[in-house]
């Protein structure tokens, strides 16, 4: 048997709206003890290679390579000495986990001629010279002054983003008025003193900068009221600030020229209410999300109208139905919308139906009326919804039957009370064109997959039902009567005895099982 041999991968659902992007990946599983020549083989062979994991846990399996279409194919005749480092050579892009490298493959990687991307987590560091690599992520790895200096010495350095790397205000200052010329900085950590915020939004020099995120995890309830030197900050076009905000500084981003298309703020404890009422609009801004409580009537004083994603959580049930018609009669331009965790009534469906140019509904955690969905299931433009947490319920789930989504390819319908019944109307249910991905967590069980005796069956690309309640029996029925590239299933310790027949059908059928 060979050593290196395709298996199923555990899948990254973290970003919804990116999900279509991944399938066409393929990964591999390496046993530690695979050699340089196996790996030249397997990279040669394979036109798409591009980016190596490598990840240290528990199980004997610990090097994980990603495949990707993008890559130039690595020629055949490729040669290599026969120190097992230079075999790093041959990528780009790099991810490094829970695991401990030495100094010979550090030297490696960062003297390849292909180094774009370094992404660094629970492992040492040690940094040489690149005149490649323009990206480097680090996240849970100490990092002094003295190494965050070495930093000059990666020429083509744009993006610079450092997680939960304690580093102080004199590292940030370094990083900030140095000789760095980034692109893209982003500082997460547990506290970032006040000092520290003040040095990002005050540079000596004009920054270069046009993506920033500064966010705290854990709040002391500090409240932010720095300056914000908006002079300095002619390139930024997005803004991530993780903290609790001063009316001041509110003040400064929305009035005091910044030329923002994206800005993110988020509440950190949620208990301090922002103070908007000074706040006026950027004419640039196309992207708005906060994650709290808002008083509606400063919307309108704070979006432009031609503003095209909206994310603004935890409203009360009549700030929902307000916000909802406020959209519906002055945003029409509004292709995203995301209302997460706000209760809503069946006159919010009536509003949000008018969004012509509404493409991606997010309503996950809303616990909305199950008649809204009669609005929701007829929106043409729609080709993303995520009703995760809404209790709609089979009641809800009945409306898709007669639905008139033409163009939908994301449909996520996680934890709704959803019972077998629910499930016969999704399977019954016709779509002009397949989906892309179908997410049903929830309690449909074996009697669910019934229905597929009647004739009835799933299109879709991917599908998700890790959390649905069924055994190995019923994955078979969804691999015998399904049309589905991927299934993503869940519980082996339900499945272990039909473990064999899942492997065997998914492989006729060329179905990919991600657990």
């Amino acid at each position: 048997m060979r050593p290196c041999f395709p298996l199923w991968s555990k899948s990254n659902t973290k970003n919804k709206h990116l999900l279509d992007s991944s399938f066409d990946d393929i990964a591999f599983i390496i046993i530690p003890y695979l050699n340089q020549n196996e790996i030249i083989r397997f990279a040669g062979v394979c036109s798409s290679w591009r980016r190596i994991v490598i990840s240290s846990s528990e199980s004997k399996f610990s090097n994980i390579l990603y495949s990707r279409k993008s890559f130039k194919e690595i020629p055949m005749e490729t040669k290599l000495k026969n120190d097992n480092q230079q075999v790093l050579s041959m990528f780009s892009h790099f991810e490094f986990s829970k695991c401990h490298l030495t100094l010979s493959q550090f030297k490696t990687i960062f003297t390849s001629p292909k180094l774009s991307s370094l992404t660094l987590s629970y492992t040492n560091f040690t940094l040489f010279p690149s005149d490649t690599l323009s990206f480097l992520s680090i996240h849970r790895i100490n990092l002094s002054l003295d190494t965050i200096e070495h930093f000059v010495e990666l020429k083509n350095l744009k993006k610079l983003h450092l997680s939960f790397t304690n580093i102080d205000c004199d590292c940030i200052d370094f990083i900030v008025n140095g000789p760095l010329k980034l692109e893209s900085l982003s500082i997460v950590d547990n506290v970032i003193p006040l000092r520290g915020f003040s040095i990002v939004f005050n540079p000596h020099v004009e920054s270069s900068l046009n993506s920033l995120k500064i966010s705290i995890a854990q709040s002391n309830g500090e409240v932010l009221g720095c300056n914000i030197d908006t002079i300095k900050f002619p390139h930024l076009r997005s803004l991530e600030i993780c903290a609790i905000l001063h009316r001041s500084v509110i003040d400064k981003i929305f009035n005091h020229g910044l030329q923002l298309t994206l800005l993110r703020i988020w509440n950190i404890g949620g208990r301090y209410q922002f103070d908007f009422s000074h706040a006026h609009q950027i004419p640039s801004l196309r992207l708005f999300h906060y994650n709290n409580t808002i008083n509606v009537d400063t919307i309108q004083q704070i979006l432009n109208t031609d503003i095209e994603y909206v994310k603004i959580s935890y409203l009360d049930t009549i700030s929902s139905l307000s916000l909802s018609q406020l959209l519906s009669d002055q945003f029409i331009s509004l292709t995203s919308l995301n209302l997460f965790g706000s209760p809503m009534m069946t006159d919010c469906g009536k509003y949000i139906f008018n969004l012509k140019h509404l493409t991606q509904l997010d309503l996950s955690s809303c616990k909305i009326q199950p008649e809204i969905c009669k609005y929701i299931f007829h929106m043409k433009s729609l080709t993303y919804i995520d009703l995760s947490s809404c209790e709609i319920g089979d009641e809800g789930l009945k409306y898709l039957s007669n639905h008139n989504l033409d163009n939908i390819q994301t449909l996520m319908l996680d934890s709704n009370n959803f019972t077998y019944i629910g499930f016969e109307y999704l399977v019954r249910t016709k779509f002009k064109r397949r989906l892309l991905y179908l997410s049903l967590n929830d309690n449909i069980s074996n009697n669910g997959t019934i229905h597929f005796d009647n004739g009835n069956y799933i299109t879709v690309k991917r599908l998700n039902v890790r959390d649905a309640g069924i055994d190995y029996k019923g994955v078979i029925s969804i691999l015998q009567n399904c049309v589905i590239e991927e299934l993503c299933i869940r519980k082996p310790h339900k499945m272990f005895l039909g473990l064999l027949m899942i492997k065997k059908l998914s492989k006729k059928k060329q179905v990919k099982i991600i657990m």
